[in-house]
């Protein structure tokens, strides 16, 4: 389970950073491996609302996720991606 900040606060090179460095992760995954992403700002964004496959498909989709939902923007608040990690896993 990967979970990211995308408040204001990670504008720029924290949030350039950060995306690369998930990037590189899912890479890494194993077809046998599961994964998710949950990004958070004052609002939480689910890549997937259950664990998914680590497919070459999933990894496609999940890259082209990130691409379109990693935007710095909001406020933070990190008890409502907590609440969403335990309901999923």
């Amino acid at each position: 389970m990967f979970v990211v900040d995308i408040s204001a606060s990670m504008k720029g090179t924290p949030l350039d950073n950060t995306k690369n460095a998930l990037l590189t992760s899912l890479s890494q995954l194993s077809a046998q491996d599961t994964f998710n992403i949950i990004a958070f700002n004052g609002t939480v964004y689910l890549f997937s609302s259950s664990m998914e496959r680590a497919t070459e498909e999933a990894i496609l989709n999940a890259t082209t996720w990130v691409d379109t939902n990693f935007i710095a923007n909001g406020d933070t608040n990190i008890m409502l991606p907590l609440t969403q990690v335990i309901v999923i896993c």
